[in-house]
């Protein structure tokens, strides 16, 4: 129990779905991070971002106003470096994917500069 499937390419009615998915380090423990990425008053608040799940300290998972969805898994690299696998999917079009690359790019540089990386 606890463990969940791999994602697997969309198929069906939702084989035309963009998922973008990257990881990457930060130089801060995974519970520190947590803290930050849990709470959605330090998100960028234009995007209007609503917690769908908060698992401490090893996953958040949050909606947008266009009806994607992110899932960031945190991953203890020892004490004071954690690993982000970021999964946004649910993009429906390829501008709405170019759009949350750009974001991601941008989310990314910010946290690297917070914590480390």
């Amino acid at each position: 129990m606890g463990r969940h499937s791999a994602q697997s390419e969309p198929v069906g009615r939702n084989r035309h779905i963009l998922m973008l998915d990257f990881e990457f380090s930060l130089a801060a423990s995974a519970s520190r991070v947590f803290a930050a990425l849990g709470d959605v008053a330090q998100w960028p608040a234009a995007e209007h971002p609503r917690m769908l799940v908060r698992k401490e300290p090893t996953r958040v998972a949050l909606s947008f106003d266009d009806a994607t969805r992110v899932t960031i898994s945190i991953e203890a690299e020892n004490a004071d470096l954690c690993k982000l696998v970021v999964l946004h999917d649910l993009c429906q079009t390829q501008e709405q994917f170019i759009f949350w690359q750009t974001y991601w790019d941008a989310r990314r540089a910010e946290l690297v500069a917070r914590f480390g990386g």
